[in-house]
């Protein structure tokens, strides 16, 4: 390289690399240890997850509060109350689907 003389006060690249993972892994350290030393948070949008919002009901909650029988009892009133002429969720095929005969 033209232009550039080299000086003996330069540091080697590898002993560099050895003090920044250094002080690296000092301040990863510290930062993990301030984060363990704090008690936990819990996010206010996370609603606690106990049981099913049905009186006398006490299973698990799957969605918008209700166990899975419960869930499923809502979706079949809601499609009950849409009517037989409505068209399917969407997504999912109603009745059989014939299979083509190869030719």
């Amino acid at each position: 390289m033209a232009g550039r003389k080299r000086t003996t006060d330069t540091v080697p690249l590898h002993e560099l690399l050895e003090s920044l993972a250094a002080r690296i892994g000092e301040e990863v350290g510290r930062k993990l240890a301030e984060e363990l030393a704090r008690p936990p948070e819990r996010a206010a949008s996370t609603p606690e997850r106990v049981g099913c919002s049905k009186p006398g009901c006490g299973k698990k909650v799957a969605a918008k509060g209700l166990c899975k029988g419960h869930y499923n009892l809502m979706l079949y009133h809601r499609r009950k109350a849409a009517g037989a002429g409505s068209p399917p969720p969407p997504g999912r095929a109603r009745g059989r689907t014939r299979r083509t005969e190869p030719t």
